[in-house]
């Protein structure tokens, strides 16, 4: 079969069908050349070209076209699901071809190149169709000896999926439907005796007994998990399945058949079992870019893969919104409004989002509505040369071009490098706060993750590092910083550091940076003040953990939650729960995206001495400065709370010299200065700053430091 550009070379008569009556294929196949994808034609390819324009389905066929497209089957399933199947449908016994989208197409490719497959779409977008076709054409046309299991929920699910099968096979042309009168016919199984493949199906267990007992029978090279999610005890079902499987999958790759495992599934909620499971498989994928489909041979594919998952496994998620299949909101708010779908149920089936159940969320329902309102497909995606994902939310151009005009601060939480976790990267524009890219990477070596760091951070030099220091964080600090200072470029300059952050209040500090700033002596005092570089978490005060999960947390949600565009980020967000009185990510959850998020709004809300850094601090969240204006009242009454704020800080500053003051002619000075800038105040202000109680109170603790002072001196 047809998966990459080269594969083409095995095949020397194949063509690309342009005149397919099949318009989803070249509807994708447009889209894929839109995006840039170099292999983008592989899903029309036609082995044989004497096939174009032949009807499948035409009582008229002789027997040399019959084995032509039976051969064509067998070698080209894009043949198959472009012109052979039909999907069962109300309204027409022939049913309907398969139409293509972005999703199918990439859950398919998936399947055929051995990987581990999750996929959540909206409810009537396909997830089913794409699963029971592939299955449908394993059975048929996929080889000989083949053993499939379908595991789901329940009988009722699993009764559903074998009448769609059955409806499936039906429709086929009967040349290529080989099932006869020996094959089963049951709800449990669906065989093909003249081929000895089967496809079995096992449901959910309500004991642990029983759900470990499934697991071990669930031993096979192809298995579609339906409905994740919701399956009772899947975990130990799943575990228990997955450790024996090996020997299968590998027996199956040894002989050049297929294998693979798939989730098919719609979000559930978290708070369950079954539900965090689920979630846990998820956040463990790398995530699905149709960059992959030029990705030269299966070697760079997986190696790429592993770079780009938590843990380093073949699995990879397929996840597209409505409006990425080409539907409209409209259709959106119809589909709901049929199912009559409410609250969490309509939210997982319809807009693919994990559900809390019962847990509290600290953000609230209109914030996460804008959070999920943002959710963007990416402008750009880049490969690097060390196999890193990197998704970009602004066109390619400008990304080629170094971003011209921006300002950008770059975020990261470093892996723990324990299996659970990654290193997530979020870039984010200085003036608005949107976010501009996003990284999630999963890599034991160091130092050619900071390779990949020092060279982004060169490559764009309008572009600030805040990782945070800790594990892994510090190690990739030190390396960056090298990696800076023996290039020529000043680390101080770059990545955040306490000594351009405090040198107005450090002495120490001011003094270093007249060296720091003319790029004296870089080395030394970076070996000697590496501890300062990095967001180092503390327990109280502005490095603490409440305070980012507090101030700026709270803040960057309520000012920039409508652009936040990463559908990671928004899910960990989307996840968060309150624990013990703290923001925190549920159990087996994540919050590394979330972090690499909140450092940027930190530094740049809380960040001291910004143009140390290059930075144009009359552009920092100039936007966001707006929203505060209009919100209290617009840029003139802005100016008078301002104005007014500032009075009563110089009044503060009056009363507390009065307190320390203890000649009677400079306190009464003092007294004067302070009414007369009282007397300017407005009327909001006076009722809240009532000067006279505070007047009367400096004259009390004067009077009551006199009469201890007599005391002191009266024996």
């Amino acid at each position: 079969m047809i998966l990459r550009l080269s594969d083409w070379n095995k095949y020397p008569k194949a063509i690309v069908d342009t005149k397919t009556t099949n318009k989803s294929f070249i509807r994708v196949a447009q889209i894929y050349k839109a995006m840039g994808v170099e292999n983008h034609a592989f899903l029309l390819a036609l082995h044989n070209p004497d096939l174009q324009g032949v009807d499948p389905f035409d009582p008229n066929l002789t027997t040399d076209q019959r084995y032509a497209i039976v051969t064509e089957v067998s070698e080209n399933p894009w043949y198959f699901f472009r012109e052979i199947i039909r999907i069962p449908t109300s309204g027409t016994l022939a049913g309907i071809s398969f139409i293509a989208n972005r999703a199918n197409i990439a859950y398919l490719w998936c399947c055929f190149n051995h990987l581990t497959t999750m996929i959540i779409m909206p409810r009537q977008t396909g997830k089913s169709v794409v699963a029971d076709s592939c299955n449908t054409y394993m059975l048929i046309a996929g080889g000989t000896n083949i053993k499939m299991v379908l595991f789901t929920k329940d009988n009722g699910l699993r009764v559903s999926n074998i009448e769609r099968l059955k409806s499936i096979f039906d429709l086929l042309p009967w040349y290529i439907n080989t099932r006869d009168k020996s094959d089963s016919n049951n709800t449990e199984n669906i065989t093909i005796n003249s081929l000895k493949n089967r496809l079995d199906t096992v449901v959910g267990q309500n004991t642990l007994a029983g759900a470990m007992k499934v697991g071990r029978g669930l031993t096979v090279a192809i298995l579609q998990v339906d409905e994740l999610a919701f399956i009772p005890h899947v975990k130990e079902s799943l575990e228990t399945a997955l450790a024996a499987t090996g020997a299968a999958r590998e027996n199956a790759k040894n002989s050049g058949s297929h294998y693979y495992n798939t989730y098919t599934t719609t979000p559930g909620y978290i708070n369950t079992e079954e539900g965090a499971y689920a979630k846990w498989i998820y956040d463990g994928c790398a995530r699905w870019t149709e960059k992959f489909l030029d990705l030269p041979n299966q070697d760079e594919l997986n190696d790429t893969i592993r770079k780009n998952t938590r843990r380093g496994n073949l699995s990879v998620l397929i996840e597209y919104n409505h409006r990425q299949l080409g539907k409209t909101d409209e259709w959106l708010k119809e589909r709901i409004l049929e199912a009559n779908a409410t609250g969490d149920r309509a939210e997982a089936d319809f807009l693919n989002k994990w559900s809390q159940g019962s847990a509290a969320s600290p953000i609230s329902k209109e914030n996460l509505v804008r959070l999920r309102d943002s959710l963007m497909s990416k402008k750009y995606v880049d490969i690097s040369t060390e196999g890193y994902v990197m998704n970009w939310y602004v066109e390619e151009d400008e990304v080629l071009n170094g971003l011209p005009g921006r300002q950008v601060v770059l975020g990261m939480d470093s892996s723990e490098m324990i299996g659970n976790d990654y290193t997530a990267l979020c870039g984010r524009d200085v003036s608005t706060g949107e976010v501009l890219c996003t990284a999630i990477i999963n890599e034991t070596n160091v130092l050619t993750l900071s390779n990949f760091i020092a060279n982004l951070l060169i490559k764009y030099p309008n572009m600030t590092f805040i990782p945070e220091a800790k594990s892994t964080g510090v190690a990739i600090i030190d390396t960056v910083a090298q990696i800076f200072i023996s290039k020529g470029y000043n680390p101080f300059t770059r990545i955040f550091n306490y000594i351009a952050d405090e040198r107005d209040t450090n002495k120490e500090y001011a003094k270093l940076w007249d060296n720091i700033s003319r790029g004296f002596g870089l080395s030394d005092i970076y070996n000697k003040y590496r501890r300062e570089f990095g967001y180092r978490t503390s327990g109280v005060g502005k490095n603490s953990r409440d305070n980012l999960y507090g101030t700026s947390f709270n803040s960057s949600i309520k000012y920039t939650a409508h652009l936040v565009r990463d559908n990671e980020l928004i899910t960990e967000l989307e996840s968060l729960v309150i624990k013990n009185g703290r923001i925190d990510h549920p159990n087996n959850g994540n919050d590394d995206a979330v972090v690499s998020w909140i450092l940027p709004y930190f530094m740049l809300t809380q960040g001291k001495n910004l143009e140390s850094y290059g930075i144009d601090t009359s552009k920092v969240l100039s936007s966001v400065k707006i929203a505060i204006s209009d919100e209290n009242g617009g840029p003139v009454e802005e100016y008078k709370r301002i104005k007014q704020q500032r009075i009563k800080d110089a009044l503060e500053v009056y009363l507390d010299r009065m307190k320390k003051c203890e000649d009677p002619y400079i306190k009464q000075q003092l007294a004067t200065k302070a009414k007369s800038l009282y007397d300017t105040l407005d009327e909001e202000s006076i009722v809240a700053f009532n000067l006279q109680d505070l007047l009367s109170k400096v004259t009390d603790e004067a009077r009551i430091k006199r009469i201890g002072n007599v005391k002191k001196y009266a024996f």
